[in-house]
């Protein structure tokens, strides 16, 4: 049965021009299950948060995908976590092949995991450092997009961003309020790595009216 918190979710994610049927609701209700399980043996979201993930990270998760492409497309979140955004966009966008990066082991067994719940097609759960891999130039120039939430500040994004980007891949950056200062440095980073600002897009998170930010770049080379 899909919960009340679900339903409101669904709603939410219409009003955005994202349509959820049935399959993916009943999989993020698996998801949301597994979440709340592995919650209690480690943190993955807060306390606070935990009795409103549909709202405020599922939602939050899947506002790109208006502005992304649909069909064969490698998209790689950096950071992954909890699974946020990576698998509530497989979810939605079942066609992507997905690749989630983590850098600490059992949060890594926690995406296998969920990964195995959901039965998500194409998906690579890697458990490793960024700077790692780029140390063993593994992954260079291999996905389509780059994602991350809210894990780097911008300029350590978009640098890591321009390894694993192909030339004319997208690097998404969700946020929320940036720093003056943070920005500033993000610029001089694009410049010297052949990413440019593509389209911004602000929007606020029902219930709390949060404001988040959602940043595409491209590369160009």
């Amino acid at each position: 049965m899909i919960s009340r918190n679900l339903h409101d979710f669904a709603e939410a994610a219409r009003e955005r021009g994202i349509a959820l049927g049935s399959r993916e609701l009943q999989l993020f209700t698996l998801y949301d299950e597994g979440l709340r399980l592995w919650n209690q043996k480690m943190n993955l979201i807060s306390k606070g948060d935990i009795d409103q993930l549909p709202i405020r990270h599922f939602l939050d998760a899947i506002t790109p995908v208006p502005f992304l492409p649909r069909g064969n497309f490698h998209l790689l979140d950096i950071g992954s976590g909890s699974g946020l955004p990576g698998i509530p966009l497989k979810i939605v966008m079942g066609e992507w092949r997905l690749t989630l990066l983590e850098a600490s082991r059992k949060r890594a067994s926690f995406l296998k995991d969920m990964v195995r719940r959901l039965g998500l097609q194409d998906v690579t759960v890697i458990h490793d450092r960024t700077d790692e891999l780029i140390r063993r130039v593994e992954g260079q120039g291999a996905y389509d997009a780059v994602i991350s939430r809210a894990t780097f500040k911008l300029p350590q994004l978009v640098e890591t961003a321009s390894y694993f980007l192909r030339a004319g891949g997208m690097l998404v950056a969700m946020k929320g309020n940036v720093p003056e200062a943070e920005w500033d440095e993000s610029i001089k980073i694009c410049n010297k790595v052949d990413i440019s600002i593509k389209e911004t897009h602000e929007f606020s998170l029902p219930p709390t009216n949060m404001q988040r930010k959602i940043i595409i770049y491209n590369k160009s080379n």
